[in-house]
C-alpha cells in the first residue's frame, strides 16, 4: 500500500522549495542538495521531485521538504508558527492534528523542533485509527525549513522515527 497524505497544500509546498538532487555516491549513499542544506541519503533512498523515497517505494515512508523565506524564529517562535498552521490546515481542510512531544533540538548549530501531530484516521479513505506526521522545523537565518513524514497505527512508530532521525542528523545547512 502506498502511504501518502493527500492534503494539496503539500504539493504547493514541493514546487516552491527550491531542491537540486545530486546523486554522486558518498560512503554508500547520496548527498541531496538544496539551496538551504544539503543530507545524506542512504543508498536505498532517491529524491523525487522534493519528496524522499525509498527505492522500492514501499519500504519507507515518503520525507517531505518544505522550505521558504520567513522572519528569523527562536524555538518559542517556530512553535508558534507550527500550532498556528495546524489550526489553519484544520479550518481549511479539516485535516486536524494534535501537536505531540515537542522538543527543542539544535542540530550543526542551528535551533529548531522537532514534534509529532497525531491525526485521526489512517487516511482521507480509512477514518479508523490514527497516523503519526513527524517533523523537524529549523530557523536558519531567513530560511525556514521543515521536514516530515508520516506512519500509520499498524506501522512500528519507533522504527519509522528512528530512520527519520538519522536521515535528519546529516543536516548540513548552508
Amino acid at each position: 500500500m502506498k502511504k501518502t497524505l493527500s492534503i494539496a497544500i503539500l504539493a504547493v509546498a514541493l514546487l516552491a522549495s527550491g531542491c537540486t538532487p545530486y546523486t554522486a555516491p558518498i560512503d554508500s549513499g547520496y548527498l541531496f542538495s538544496h539551496q538551504n542544506f544539503s543530507l545524506y541519503l542512504p543508498a536505498e533512498f532517491v529524491e523525487q521531485s522534493g519528496v524522499i523515497n525509498a527505492k522500492d517505494g514501499q519500504s519507507f515512508n515518503q520525507i517531505i521538504i518544505s522550505a521558504g523565506q520567513n522572519d528569523v524564529m527562536t524555538q518559542e517562535e517556530l512553535l508558534k508558527h507550527e500550532q498556528e498552521m495546524n489550526e489553519s490546515l484544520c479550518s481549511d481542510t479539516n485535516a486536524c492534528g494534535t501537536i505531540m512531544e515537542v522538543e527543542n533540538i539544535t542540530i550543526n548549530n542551528v535551533k529548531g523542533i522537532k514534534f509529532y501531530k497525531r491525526f485521526e484516521g489512517r487516511s482521507i479513505d480509512d477514518p479508523f485509527g490514527f497516523f503519526n506526521q513527524y517533523q523537524y522545523s529549523f530557523s536558519n537565518g531567513s530560511d525556514h525549513i521543515r521536514f516530515w513524514t508520516i506512519a500509520v497505527d499498524t506501522e512500528d512508530k519507533d522504527v519509522v522515527e528512528k530512520q527519520f532521525d538519522e536521515i535528519i542528523n546529516t543536516i548540513e545547512f548552508k
